[in-house]
């Protein structure tokens, strides 16, 4: 900055607040201006720019705000919020029980993969391992094959539909 300018600095800012001071005691009431008037053909007019020539005109006065009973505006305006939440709400649990859902079929599958490889495995072996009563590892006997091999399809018929 010059020298000019900083002895005049707090002139520069005292001319600027009383220019904003001037122009807001300035500015007109906001108080909108309106034109009635009847065209040739009997439609009614509501304008800010007076009519065309010959035509009679009645000036309105408007107010500059208009208190307005807005309970309604507020009630339908929570209404609709109340509406949104519970939509968001239902999503959520349609969500929920969508992943459930997804989450079963997946069950469904794996048990149903491992009551087929049961029942190759029970099919295609002859020689089947038991475990006894006392924990040892015997040969298990046909009828036992037999039993295995009816379970796993029955667990393929419950798993696999």
């Amino acid at each position: 900055m010059n020298v000019a300018m900083q002895k005049n600095r707090p002139l520069i800012q005292c001319s600027v607040i009383f220019s904003l001071v001037c122009l807001l005691g300035i500015s007109p009431v906001s108080q909108a201006r309106m034109c009635k008037w009847v065209d040739a053909d009997g439609n009614t007019h509501y304008t800010q720019t007076p009519p065309p020539e010959g035509i009679t005109k009645e000036d309105l006065n408007l107010p500059a705000s208009v208190n307005l009973d807005n309970t309604e505006a507020v009630k339908a305006f929570e209404d609709q919020q109340n509406k949104k939440n519970e939509l968001a709400e239902e999503s959520k649990k349609n969500e929920k029980e969508g992943n459930r859902s997804a989450e079963h079929t997946a069950l469904k599958k794996e048990n149903c993969r491992k009551a087929k490889a049961k029942l190759e495995n029970n099919q295609n072996t002859g020689r089947i391992r038991a475990v006894d009563e006392s924990g040892n590892i015997v040969r298990a006997t046909e009828e036992e094959r037999q039993r295995r091999i009816t379970e796993a399809q029955e667990n393929i018929k419950k798993w696999c539909v």
